[in-house]
């Protein structure tokens, strides 16, 4: 029955007289009373989820068809929402029009779409507001606000981390569109620098997102998107002042509750610009490779499996290092999220230190050990291999030295001291001492961690020391493996040649 009702409704949001029947239904509609919360929260739960199905059915139309059902049908009920407090399911109805709107080919022509429905959610803004007044917040804090957050359109928002560090920047939505077997959304959020508020909504409720804002006590909220929804909540009020974002479209939009516009593009030696018969600011160009890599936090990387993070000892390393510096955040991996790890870090105060990480393909794990600070190497049993990855990309290493559970470490510095004169050079000072640390214990080990985190010079010796002894043995030296299998299948010895 379900599966009938389904088809059935699909089809009839392909037809034109399907919209002028929602239209019918909205003037009939009594007038709703003001509230700070959505009254109908199952019946607003089913019209989101028909709503991606009526988005589609315009979208397919022809474009007289699309024409006619968004000027005769869909504005003119948006308009009805919002002056009878429909507020939530007016700004859905905003979705399933918006590819029609970002069509428009002048800016004229979207100034003309947005003037048909703006006046109307900006009047149900003001009327919430008087009765829900905006609370006031001291301080500078900043928060990008946006109902939903997917990877595409945000690059510049995630590179813009590092330079709002001082406003403590944050990323307010009520959802994210994640992707399977890529980093959570949250999480490269948090690398670039941003605590992330989320209300893990599956539906588009404007009040929940308006009190996470407010309960943020945010003095400053930047709206990133196209206009559209945009009208209603900064009439309604997120913040005392209140930014528009724009990255193409620069419709010449005034209202009461728009204290500023921004566009970025520039190379950062003119800051404003007149378009359209306003002036905007002009936001010199980053980028999110750019935020990650130059974030004043650092970030302490351990990919692996989880039961090789669990273990006690290198936990509590990992604990210390947290404690005794404060920039530093914990990233960590595993084929599920482990709520004995998450456990731990809360016993420990440190819940909001450590993020976890789905498990990554190797192209996605490359990416996060390249915009890591430091690479903690987990012990008993080790990384393997990801150490490789990380002395090609110079991320520097921090690694527990022994003679049976440790691999890429152990073996270049093993054979530096028994003979490998070219190692020797890269891994051993002139006093016959290992120029970087050789960790027997936790205290040596949380030691060389925090030495590499403070200290330019110890960091830029672990980078090259490893680099210089990746590059010498997987790269430049021509190591006979073919003739190491020979011996080896042989029953032979296995000598190998080596060159360098």
């Amino acid at each position: 029955m379900k599966q009938v009702f389904i088809k059935f409704a699909k089809f009839m949001m392909r037809q034109l007289v399907f919209y002028r029947f929602i239209h019918g239904i909205s003037i009939c509609l009594p007038h709703c009373r003001i509230t700070d919360y959505e009254r109908f929260p199952f019946l607003l739960k089913v019209f989101y989820a028909l709503s991606g199905h009526m988005r589609n059915s315009v979208n397919l139309f022809c474009s007289s068809d699309r024409e006619h059902c968004v000027h005769y049908s869909l504005l003119p009920t948006i308009r009805i929402l919002f002056e009878k407090n429909y507020v939530n399911y007016a700004q859905i109805l905003l979705f399933v029009c918006e590819e029609y709107f970002l069509s428009k080919r002048t800016e004229k022509d979207f100034e003309d779409v947005l003037k048909t429905f703006s006046d109307s959610a900006i009047n149900a803004g003001k009327r919430f507001r008087e009765a829900f007044p905006l609370q006031k917040s001291s301080g500078s804090r900043v928060s990008f606000v946006s109902p939903y957050v997917a990877y595409s359109g945000y690059e510049v928002i995630l590179g813009l981390g590092k330079s709002l560090a001082r406003f403590k920047p944050r990323m307010t939505c009520l959802g994210a569109f994640d992707v399977r077997g890529q980093i959570k959304i949250s999480d490269l959020f948090k690398i670039c620098g941003y605590e992330y508020i989320e209300a893990h909504s599956s539906t588009y409720n404007l009040f929940t997102l308006r009190n996470l804002v407010q309960k943020e006590k945010i003095s400053c909220a930047i709206w990133c998107l196209p206009p559209f929804h945009m009208f209603f909540l900064f009439s309604f009020g997120l913040a005392e002042k209140q930014i528009w974002l724009s990255q193409y479209l620069r419709p010449n939009i005034n209202f009461e509750y728009l204290d500023d516009v921004v566009t970025y593009g520039g190379a950062g030696t003119i800051f404003s610009k007149n378009f359209n018969e306003k002036t905007w600011k002009v936001l010199p160009q980053t980028s999110v490779i750019d935020g990650i890599n130059l974030n004043p936090k650092k970030y302490l990387f351990t990919p692996a499996r989880t039961e090789k993070i669990k273990q006690p000892e290198f936990l509590q390393c990992v604990t210390k290092i947290l404690k005794m510096d404060k920039s530093t955040h914990f990233l960590w991996t595993g084929y599920h999220f482990d709520r004995e790890i998450d456990q731990f870090f809360c016993d420990n105060g440190l819940s909001d230190r450590n993020s976890y990480i789905p498990w990554m393909d190797q192209i996605q794990l490359m990416m996060a050990i390249r915009f890591s600070s430091l690479i903690l190497s987990c012990f008993p049993l080790s990384l393997g291999t990801v150490e490789e990855i990380a002395a090609y990309y110079k991320v520097p290493i921090v690694s527990m030295y022994d003679d049976e559970f440790n691999l890429y470490w152990r073996d270049i510095y093993w054979e530096a001291l028994n003979g490998n004169e070219y190692l020797k050079k890269i891994c051993i000072d002139d006093d016959g001492i290992s120029k970087i640390f050789v960790c027997n214990n936790s205290d040596d080990y949380v030691a060389a961690a925090l030495s590499i985190l403070t200290n330019e010079k110890i960091r830029e010796q672990y980078i090259n020391v490893y680099y210089e002894s990746y590059m010498y043995t997987y790269i430049n030296n021509n190591n006979d493996l073919s003739g190491f299998f020979e011996s080896l299948i042989n029953g032979g010895s296995c000598e190998m040649v080596k060159e360098g």
